[in-house]
């Protein structure tokens, strides 16, 4: 086992050499500037007594502070560019504060475990000066200020920083990757629910023989323009409007069933092929595009969200005008 170098534990530290006395002030007025700042944070005040008060007591923790790291020979020396990934601390803490507290939630209400792991990292050690010193320091300092991640060291030897995240989202994104695919042998219940829904109620609706010429007496009303001209700026109460049509009876025929059961039979065949096409060769063969119209469909559609836009757009702005020939 190789002989321990460096001080015992409560040996002080040998210093290489004095530090020039212009440097030592510069230090002390670094400390002096981060505790005035630090003051003024928590006093919330700028009145003359206050920054006189704080001024004194930043000067005399600042000069603490330079005795100490003087006598303990460490040194820090920074640099600005070490400073500019701190920009993204805000943004990285609040977005790990979501995911520990989603994990929390999900822990406390389906008695989830989140999935946690040890990472290594690609982080350069560097030499063991000042300015080394200080960079470790910062790199470690700001990497375990977000709540999700915490360092445990710098390994020397292969520069790779080792890190313990306590919700690892690469483990969870899989974790519910295979759910999804899962989930996909079985039709979800948002797929089941509206259609039961609006079935149903279509089946009510249909039973209220009541509805029919109530709907009809107020169609009949809003044609009639005149009449509803003076409803609207006179306040009169119309009693027999005129149609613009003779309106038809509202009692339910044999053509009305016959005609609302070939609908239904018609939609569900429809989503019957739309299901289940790829099991069927024939259709399959015929639906499935031939090599030389693959590429022209991909040149107008390649399934981008902003080809969706585009056709979308195209196809209102053609039924618009569709409609405003009609129309005229």
């Amino acid at each position: 086992m190789p002989d321990a170098t460096g001080p015992l534990a409560g040996e002080p530290r040998e210093r290489q050499r004095d530090l020039p006395a212009a440097r030592r002030v510069r230090s002390w007025l670094v400390w002096w500037v981060l505790m005035m700042s630090f003051w003024v944070m928590i006093d919330d005040s700028i009145s003359t007594d206050e920054l006189l008060a704080g001024a004194g007591a930043a000067a005399l923790a600042a000069l603490l502070a330079e005795l100490v790291t003087y006598q303990a020979a460490t040194r820090f020396r920074m640099r600005i560019e070490w400073l500019v990934p701190a920009l993204r601390l805000p943004g990285q803490v609040a977005r790990d504060t979501v995911i520990v507290y989603r994990a929390l939630w999900r822990r406390l209400v389906r008695g989830e475990q989140s999935p946690s792991a040890f990472l290594e990292l690609p982080a350069r050690f560097g030499d063991d000066t000042s300015e080394g010193l200080t960079r470790r320091t910062l790199l470690i300092g700001g990497t375990s200020v977000a709540p999700n991640t915490f360092v445990l060291g710098i390994d020397k030897d292969r520069d790779v920083m080792v890190v313990h995240r306590l919700v690892e989202m690469a483990r969870m994104a899989a974790e519910e990757t295979s759910e999804t695919e899962s989930g996909k042998q079985r039709t979800p219940l948002t797929m089941i629910i509206p259609p039961v829904v609006l079935v149903a109620g279509a089946a009510v609706i249909g039973l209220i023989t009541q509805l029919g010429p109530a709907v009809q007496a107020a169609a009949i009303r809003f044609e009639d323009q005149a009449g509803y001209d003076t409803t609207v700026l006179a306040g009169a109460r119309i009693a027999h409007p005129v149609a613009i049509a003779t309106a038809e009876s509202t009692a339910i025929t044999v053509t009305d069933v016959l005609t609302g059961t070939g609908s239904v039979a018609g939609a569900l065949v429809l989503a019957w092929l739309a299901l289940y096409w790829r099991r069927l060769p024939l259709l399959r063969r015929g639906y499935e595009p031939g090599a030389g119209l693959t590429a022209p469909i991909q040149r107008f559609q390649s399934g981008v969200a902003n080809d969706y836009v585009t056709w979308i757009v195209l196809g209102l702005a053609c039924l618009g005008g569709v409609l405003a020939l009609v129309a005229t």
